[in-house]
């Protein structure tokens, strides 16, 4: 499932990748150099932007007819849109959002920012739709919101605004948990499955309205795809709905409502057991350091759960580490098979492989990953795996019992 890249591509891909990273690392820099009197206005704010970035937000906007303007009255006409638009995204704010921005009117329109700055994802959000600037004020690293935007927001700003942001929280963090353990929901199903978690009821135009402008834009592992909510790492949405629908029989794991709110937090990695030990493996075996090893073992889930068999991903690790012995080679098929049994899958709409041949065999209190090797000459290639994960012997334990 997903496309195969060869290497020349891959190459071309990485190229490009960094030369983005680049671009964008020296966009940021730039942008701190700006310098701003102690109360700017709007057009002080939009006017020490570049034309690119005054663009982008035209664009977020969706102002038409302004591809062509020139500087000056771009900024005219953006400062006009931000303003006339303002108390309608003021309500797609989520909670620490709505926070900054209270702080910063609190303090006059201007606050002292470290570099290493925690809730910067926050304010990235807030200086894409053009409420925020960031550069200094005399000596000192600010984050700036323009004077009318100040007066625009402290007017409507109240009990009311604060538990829309609150509610806009939960649906964000709900959502991107959802789609943690789900990969892919259709609009009808997320507004359903909000609905009851929350008890409160969704509306699905707003709904799309918060995910749209504001996880899309940020740190969080939802998007919106064509007709899908689903987790940005889901490589093929349509392909991984039609995997699901081979398992009409079997209904989505039951989570509660505090597993999705974990699932939903930003950088969130669920690590089981066989996920610790392969890190384990390449802190000891490798030398990686432990964020490293966890960033490499979550990227081989990654590709389990878009259907990567367990062969595929193996290939995909002989790309970068070397196997100096036969014995660790082997340690790392076993451990890899046992991740590829543990790890919550999309296409099993929540469950893991070794959970689903529980399901369908509730009277097992054992869970055998493996069948014997002696069973192997026995079964098809294509018939299902005896395992219990739904697959083809092929495509699941036939590598580990081939090794065996």
């Amino acid at each position: 499932m997903g496309k195969k890249f060869d290497e020349s591509e891959e190459e071309a891909m990485e190229e490009m990748m960094l030369t983005m990273l680049k671009k964008e690392a020296k966009k940021e820099a730039q942008r701190w150099t700006r310098r701003f009197s102690a109360k700017p206005d709007m057009k002080e704010v939009l006017a020490a932007m570049t034309k690119e970035e005054l663009n982008e937000r035209r664009k977020m906007l969706t102002l038409k007819g302004a591809a062509t303007l020139k500087k000056d009255e771009l900024v005219r006409v953006v400062a006009e849109a931000i303003l006339e638009r303002a108390e309608v995204l003021f309500e797609l704010l989520d909670e620490k959002q709505h926070q900054w921005l209270r702080q910063i009117c609190a303090a006059g329109g201007v606050v002292a920012i470290q570099e290493e700055e925690a809730e910067m994802h926050c304010l990235e959000w807030l200086y894409s739709i053009g409420w925020v600037a960031f550069g200094h004020v005399g000596d000192t690293r600010c984050v700036i919101m323009p004077s009318e935007l100040m007066t625009v927001f402290q007017r409507v700003d109240g009990a009311e605004l604060s538990r829309i942001a609150a509610q806009n929280s939960q649906w964000i963090i709900l959502a991107s948990g959802l789609v943690y353990y789900y990969g892919v929901l259709s609009p009808k199903e997320m507004v359903d499955r909000l609905t009851e978690l929350t008890g409160d009821a969704v509306e699905e135009e707003r709904l799309y309205a918060v995910i749209g402008i504001n996880a899309a834009e940020g740190d969080w592992g939802i998007a919106l795809e064509e007709d899908w909510f689903c987790d940005y790492r889901v490589w093929d949405p349509e392909a991984m709905r039609q995997e699901q629908k081979r398992y009409p029989d079997v209904t989505p794991y039951p989570f509660t409502y505090e597993q999705f709110y974990a699932a939903g937090q930003l950088h969130f990695v669920e690590r089981n057991a066989p996920f610790e030990n392969l890190v384990q493996l390449l802190e000891k075996e490798w030398r990686a350091e432990p964020d490293e090893a966890v960033e490499q073992v979550e990227e081989w889930v990654m590709m389990l759960r878009n259907g990567e068999e367990v062969g595929e991903v193996l290939a995909f690790i002989e790309e970068s580490l070397v196997f100096p012995t036969r014995k660790l080679a082997k340690k790392m098929i076993d451990l890899l098979v046992a991740l590829s049994n543990g790890t919550r899958q999309w296409a099993l709409k929540g469950y893991a492989p070794q959970e689903l041949r529980q399901l369908k065999n509730p009277d097992s209190n054992v869970v055998l990953l493996h069948k014997p090797t002696a069973r192997q000459d026995q079964i098809g290639r294509n018939e299902p795996c005896p395992c219990g994960s739904g697959k083809k012997y092929k495509k699941c334990c036939a590598h580990k019992d081939e090794l065996q």
